[in-house]
């Protein structure tokens, strides 16, 4: 038996046997604290398999082996769903009820192909020509496109909430999964445009190959660091606090009315309360620290910085962290103390935040602040 090896199918069976490896890694921290990585690590396993038949194809394989032939390995409509519910597990929102809904039309095809695999090779092969079966596949990559932008939807929503809530948004934005989801836009639309090519050019074929290298490591490296936030807003129930923005305006109902000249009062509060203990230099602040600090509801808390400040959580609380880094620039402290080092002495948890948080208050780097500040 000879079967045509070539380097794109070397490269395709690396990708393959990397995935199912990563794959089988996040399924397997599947424990309490990693309850999400199973998701992920479905999402992985099933998009590693499903490159099986083409590189099956590639080889000439079904030549010898047509009985194997159309294995039920497309997973086309079942792959972005496992992602988003994955995005759903891990997000701030991962008390509201999860929409496993999303995974029937995905189970529903693979019956349909585990069925048509045991029919006899022959009518395999006429069921295949058929326009339904055509239909059926071209339409998962239409599903699959509208679950992506539903995760957009929702990381976005996620991203906001988190912002109201954290002063330290390291690996809580989810913004790799966002990125992931916008090139799994690209990569499903590049594969409906090459559905209407009679043959795929060997340039397209390295790409898209090299696409399947990246999307697998990014996704289970990232998935490997990625913690759930449920774990820092357990303590949610106290308060009993809703994150859904339709929830929480029945909530602030629930409240009282809060007049502009008790907001103001009360944003007056908080900023004495920031200044006197400096609570915003404990790198993992929340909202929910503040709020048992000064016996305040949370919500109230929030809506009052949102209203008189005009500014989330996140920014509010980096505002007292850049007046801090510039009066120790303004110091005889700036000698002793790298950039990184000034950083996490004011709270910020990496470089690249407080670069970034420091820019947006000033308009210049802190580099060039304490260049500035030295003369």
């Amino acid at each position: 038996m000879e079967l045509n090896y070539n380097t794109i199918s070397l490269l395709d069976t690396v990708a393959i046997i990397q995935g199912l490896t990563l794959g089988t890694l996040l399924i397997l921290l599947n424990r309490k604290k990693y309850k999400p990585t199973f998701f992920l690590g479905i999402f992985v396993f099933m998009f590693s398999i499903e490159k099986i038949p083409m590189v099956l194809t590639d080889l000439g394989f079904w030549s010898y082996y047509p009985e194997l032939y159309l294995m039920p390995l497309n997973h086309t409509w079942l792959l972005f769903p496992l992602f988003y519910i994955y995005i759903q597990k891990v997000s701030i929102f991962c008390d509201e009820k999860v929409n496993y809904l999303l995974l029937i039309p995905g189970m529903a095809v693979f019956v349909m192909q585990t069925i048509l695999f045991f029919l006899p090779y022959e009518q395999r092969l006429l069921v295949e020509e058929m326009l339904w079966y055509k239909l059926v596949f071209s339409i998962g990559n239409g599903y699959a496109l509208f679950i992506a932008y539903k995760a957009l939807v929702y990381i976005d929503a996620h991203m906001s909430a988190v912002k109201q809530h954290f002063s330290s948004l390291h690996y809580k934005e989810l913004k790799w999964a966002r990125t992931f989801t916008f090139l799994g836009i690209l990569y499903y639309m590049s594969g409906l445009v090459l559905l209407f090519l009679p043959v795929t050019p060997n340039e397209i074929k390295v790409l898209f190959t090299l696409a399947n290298f990246t999307i697998i490591y990014w996704i289970s490296f990232h998935g490997t660091l990625q913690f759930n936030v449920e774990s820092i807003l357990s303590n949610l129930d106290e308060y009993g606090l809703s994150l859904k923005p339709e929830i929480a305006k029945k909530e602030n109902a629930n409240l009282g009315t809060m007049t502009d000249s008790d907001m103001e009062a009360l944003v007056m509060d908080i900023d004495q309360h920031m200044m006197h203990s400096e609570i915003f230099l404990h790198t993992e602040l929340t909202l929910l620290d503040l709020a048992n600090a000064l016996d305040v509801h949370p919500r109230k808390i929030s809506n009052a910085i949102n209203k008189i400040r005009k500014q989330n959580f996140n920014t509010y609380i980096n505002r007292f962290r850049i007046k801090k880094a510039m009066q120790l620039l303004d110091s005889k402290m700036a000698a002793s103390l790298s950039v990184e080092g000034l950083g996490h002495e004011v709270g910020f948890h990496s470089k690249s935040a407080f670069y970034q948080a420091f820019k947006k208050e000033t308009g210049i780097t802190p580099t060039r602040y304490r260049a500035t500040a030295m003369q």
